[in-house]
């Protein structure tokens, strides 16, 4: 959905749709405040921290929105399989966490297979492009998932989830408020025949912190940050055999894949990124 929205609609400013999302967080923020208010029931200091902390996830995926304007989204959602590699050897270095030699193999194969899924039938070599924005996207996600985790000893999951959201709902609608481009690519989605693409942005926003919120919580209940993030390696198999239905029916959104030899090397580089996962949790 990231990639029919954005080439859809928003094109070279592809971080709009970023911050327009942002502003259905409310939807979830009410619901969730009803079912579970002790969400309120911590300091300013603290829910200011969550606030930040929701307001900096957000940002880390500026750099996919980017990559997203060019590159196909279920290649860049398989090199999201680099974030348990990066969340393991974080979590090793302040959190504890212990390194064995099959997860220094297993980080090995994750590394590979998420690179060479970027490369490039048409031109013969890898995705710079995409390979750059995308670890810059990793590398900042990692950090979140670590300072979750850290915060999650302290703290109830919910209320963190919670100034999260209102975070990312304040990081938008300051974006949104203050830098004129952005204004008006908003007030554009407004118009007739526009307003379908703020309606996938607003709900891809709700189903977006539903998966957060269930992410949070599983980081609170695990002994291993990485081995939390690490369950979600599969996504990029169903992302990617989507998309290559997808380019069947949508060819203008989504690129077809026409020779199963490219099917099968992305599919390869994705299995191989995936059994490095297990490696790395497999004891």
């Amino acid at each position: 959905m990231d990639q029919v929205v954005v080439r859809g609609f928003f094109k070279d400013k592809s971080e709009a749709a970023l911050f327009i999302g942002s502003l259905g967080s409310p939807f979830l923020m009410v619901g969730f405040a009803a079912l579970y208010p002790s969400v309120f029931n911590v300091t300013t200091t603290i829910a200011l921290s969550y606030i930040a902390l929701g307001a900096y996830l957000t940002l880390c995926f500026y750099p996919y929105f980017k990559a997203v304007e060019k590159t196909e989204a279920s290649i860049l959602v398989a090199m999201f399989q680099l974030t348990p590699v990066l969340v393991f050897f974080l979590g090793w270095l302040f959190l504890g966490e212990t390194v064995s030699l099959e997860s220094l193999i297993g980080s090995l194969l994750v590394v590979l297979g998420s690179v060479f899924i970027t490369f490039d039938f048409k031109t013969n070599r890898l995705d710079r492009r995409a390979l750059w924005f995308m670890s810059l996207s990793v590398i900042m996600l990692s950090l979140y998932y670590v300072l979750t985790r850290a915060a999650t000893i302290e703290h109830d999951w919910k209320a963190i989830a919670f100034w999260m959201a209102v975070g990312s709902f304040l990081l938008g609608l300051g974006v949104i408020g203050s830098v004129k481009t952005y204004r008006d690519i908003f007030l554009s989605t407004l118009q007739k025949g526009n307003r379908s693409y703020l309606v996938i942005c607003l709900s891809q926003e709700v189903v977006y912190y539903t998966g957060i919120i269930i992410s949070v919580a599983a980081i609170s209940k695990t002994t291993s940050v990485g081995l939390a993030k690490s369950v979600m390696s599969i996504e990029p198999v169903y992302a990617f055999i989507a998309a290559s239905i997808c380019g069947l029916f949508f060819p203008q959104i989504f690129e077809r894949l026409e020779k199963k030899r490219f099917f099968a090397w992305k599919m390869g580089c994705i299995a191989f990124s995936i059994f490095g996962i297990y490696l790395i949790y497999a004891n």
